[in-house]
């Protein structure tokens, strides 16, 4: 199997159902012909660089998935003939990739973010007890020489 990254645009127009319809349409057929979603991505409406079909915005979804590349004809096929899709891109990230492998280093990214996660949440929670031990609560004004060479002058 290949790692494929597709991102498309949508017509800004379309109702959030209807994204939704067309996102579980996408997944349907990489469903049937086997393949595993990693993550699809809702990036939102974003301004596009030039106007394509007389729209100067459009709204992004990124699907990262793994399959055979008879999979990616066909959604680019039904992208290409579905008038609500403006634009659409599949790029190949992988070329010989096994699932399991890729389930495993996703497990693995993920305990390692988690794990970021909590060392910086336990660093904050250190930092903000020694600021209530040392009394210093910020407001005071006290000991501040920030404005005296102004007032000197």
């Amino acid at each position: 199997m290949r790692r494929y990254e597709t991102i498309f645009i949508a017509d800004p127009d379309v109702s959030e159902e209807e994204r939704k319809s067309l996102v579980a349409k996408f997944t349907g057929i990489m469903e049937t012909q086997e393949a595993y979603i990693v993550a699809v991505e809702d990036w939102g409406a974003k301004k596009l660089a030039y106007e394509v079909n007389r729209k100067k915005r459009g709204y992004y979804i990124l699907m990262d998935y793994c399959a055979k590349g008879n999979l990616v004809h066909e959604l680019e096929r039904v992208m290409r003939i579905d008038d609500r899709i403006l634009r659409y891109l599949t790029v190949q990230l992988a070329d010989d990739i096994s699932v399991e492998s890729l389930k495993q280093q996703l497990a693995d990214e993920a305990a390692e973010k988690e794990k970021k996660a909590q060392a910086i949440q336990q660093e904050r929670a250190r930092r903000e007890a020694d600021s209530f031990r040392s009394g210093d609560s910020g407001d005071s004004d006290e000991g501040d020489l920030g404005d005296s060479q102004e007032e000197a002058e």
